[in-house]
């Protein structure tokens, strides 16, 4: 009985142990493929190794230390550097940690509205194309999941999928333990990326309100949202009484949310896909026309195989034809459905589904399974699409949109498969699940490869090994390696081990690796850190605390517009006049940064000119 009974509960879960084996496995061989090959030694990689380390040494995050985001991020990998060392696979640990967390919440809620097999896909969708995406060429390979531009990114996007999780587990069973556990995630993110929560917690919140009329008993529920943003204000103010950091957080975080929505920022109305709104509504369309088709094709095309399996009479020539049309369908997106254009099809259905389904929720009664059913999707397709805001006529995995579109993955297959699986079901008596299923499965498979292409390729480019005490990462600039770490060298070697170093325009790594301190608030001095905090307010915080040495580091900053590329000759000026001023250069390697265009890293070092 007891052997009987342990291979009952074995057939059972059976299905959920093939399916987590898979997801393991593309794991494993993801971070196999790409190991220690993220990153970036200069751009914004930097700050993410540097900063929980100035937190270590006793400064204080906006008081002390400019940073753009929340305090929950640094000062949560300060307690891990403060753990585990400071180590740069510290770093890669917790995004380790963060990246498989997302594997299993995504996969819980798109059980909420999809079977295993395609919340299996999800899963694998959201690893190959954007966990470890790098479709930059060359040694950019900043948005990931293991070492991203932002750890605060990740963090944000980790904590709106927990959250609605807890919200849908509410909804479906209505119990409001799931509304505090949905509160304390909502709390968190505030404390990670309060400029960007907000517009999710607005999601939540029509959601919850609808919930809530609907239900007809008061507006009680309402209290959890509304408790969020004060226990959220609360932690706030305690944390500014406490550091007196509130001014620096305006300097940091707000100031740079108003500049990034100014319209004055070109890189973020790139991104946005603002600069050309005609043709990327064009691609808009062109996305969601492709997808139908193909769809269309798929879903003929396992009708007539479903008659064959069945063996109805004269099933030969449909089946024939059914595998004609689904090689077809495989063809014809090989030569249209390219990887620029795949997801672009999101900017419309994700409005168009929130609103569908809201008006689907208002149709059923609150005991209805249907209004449960309908209600669960809107709250998903308005968390996506409060997400997607600020790349919403560029939705393409590049860039920002890592970790952004990941919620709008789940409505991708609710919309392609789901809808189309159920009225094909209720139109087409001879259609069989599985056959379209299996075909299904293999098409968006087959989608994802391009993707993981263009990424294993850049990738594999990233060959040259930079290794110091703290860790180890591959670069793909033999030169720029090269000279990058005969800087640290020549720090390590040459300079007190309490010397006091300043890189500009950005380049934090450099700090990191040999150990020598930046004592300033500013670790990094690019054009919108530049036009944010002011170039005189930059210069007096040089003149109050003079650095020993100042290590200038070729980062061209091109993104910030026409005319930003070069410091010192595009921008910050009066700065880098300063410094030439105060300081004498000692040391070079390469050309002298900002007078050739080579793209390979160059630096000149600085030492303080004695008075």
């Amino acid at each position: 009985m007891v052997v009987k009974n342990t291979l009952i509960k074995l057939r059972i879960r059976l299905p959920s142990l093939i399916i987590f084996a898979i997801i393991s496995a593309a794991f494993l061989y993801l971070l196999r493929s790409t190991w220690m090959r993220w990153g970036d030694l200069i751009i914004d990689t930097s700050r993410e190794l540097y900063l929980p380390v100035q937190i270590l040494e006793g400064k204080i995050l906006y008081r002390d230390i400019y940073y753009e985001y929340g305090p929950f991020p640094p000062y949560f990998m300060a307690a891990v550097y403060n753990i585990f060392g400071i180590h740069i696979n510290s770093l890669i640990g917790a995004g380790i940690a963060i990246t498989a967390s997302m594997c299993f919440f995504i996969y819980k809620v798109s059980r909420f509205f999809l079977e295993r097999t395609i919340s299996c896909l999800v899963v694998l969708n959201f690893l190959f194309v954007f966990a470890f995406g790098n479709y930059q060429p060359g040694n950019e390979g900043i948005f990931n999941f293991i070492l991203p531009y932002s750890s605060a990114s990740t963090f944000f996007i980790l904590f709106v999928i927990i959250a609605l999780f807890f919200f849908l587990k509410f909804i479906s069973r209505g119990r409001k333990k799931y509304l505090w556990l949905w509160s304390i995630f909502s709390v968190l993110n505030f404390f990670v990326r309060p400029d960007m929560f907000s517009a999710v917690w607005f999601a939540f919140f029509a959601a919850l309100l609808v919930f809530t009329l609907k239900q007809r008993a008061g507006f009680k529920l309402l209290w959890y949202p509304f408790g969020t943003i004060l226990a959220a204000a609360l932690g706030y103010f305690l944390f500014f009484a406490v550091t007196g950091g509130f001014d620096g957080f305006k300097e940091s975080v707000i100031n740079t949310v108003r500049f990034w929505t100014s319209g004055k920022y070109i890189f973020a109305i790139k991104m946005a896909g603002l600069d050309n709104i005609p043709g990327n509504i064009l691609m808009i369309f062109k996305s969601l026309f492709l997808y139908c088709w193909v769809i269309f094709l798929l879903g003929l095309g396992s009708i007539g195989i479903t008659s064959f399996f069945r063996k109805e009479k004269n099933s030969l020539f449909p089946a024939a034809a059914g595998i004609s049309l689904i090689l077809f369908a495989f063809l014809f997106s090989c030569l249209h459905m390219n990887i620029s254009v795949q997801y672009r099809c999101l900017s419309l259905l994700l409005p168009l589904g929130a609103l569908l389904f809201f008006i689907a929720s208002l149709r059923y009664d609150f005991h209805d399974q249907r209004f449960k059913k309908n209600i669960a999707r809107f709250v998903l397709f308005s968390i996506a699409l409060s997400l997607i805001l600020r790349i919403f006529f560029l939705t393409v995995p590049y860039s920002f949109a890592f970790f952004i579109l990941d919620a709008g993955l789940i409505c991708f297959y609710i919309i392609f498969y789901d809808l189309v699986k159920d009225f094909l079901t209720a139109k087409v008596k001879s259609f069989s699940r599985r056959i379209f299923l299996f075909i299904f499965c293999c098409y968006f498979l087959f989608l994802m490869m391009p993707y993981w292409a263009v990424s294993y390729a850049n990738y594999s480019a990233r060959k040259e090994k930079i290794s110091t005490g703290r860790g180890t990462i591959y670069w793909g600039d033999p030169g720029g390696t090269k000279m990058f770490r005969e800087t640290v060298a020549y720090l390590k070697e040459n300079t007190p081990a309490n010397a006091k170093v300043v890189v500009v325009p950005e380049g934090a790594s450099i700090n990191f690796f040999s150990g020598r301190r930046n004592h300033l608030k500013y670790s990094y001095f690019t054009p919108v850190a530049i036009w944010t905090i002011g170039e005189e307010k930059i210069i007096a915080s040089f003149k109050a605390a003079p650095a020993d040495y100042i290590v200038l580091i070729f980062r061209p900053t091109r993104e910030a517009g026409a005319g930003s590329a070069s410091f010192g000759i595009d921008y910050a000026r009066k700065l880098y006049a300063w410094i030439r001023a105060n300081y004498k250069l000692i040391k070079q390697f390469g050309p002298f940064p900002f007078t050739q265009r080579t793209f390979t890293i160059s630096t000149a070092i600085f030492k303080k000119i004695s008075p």
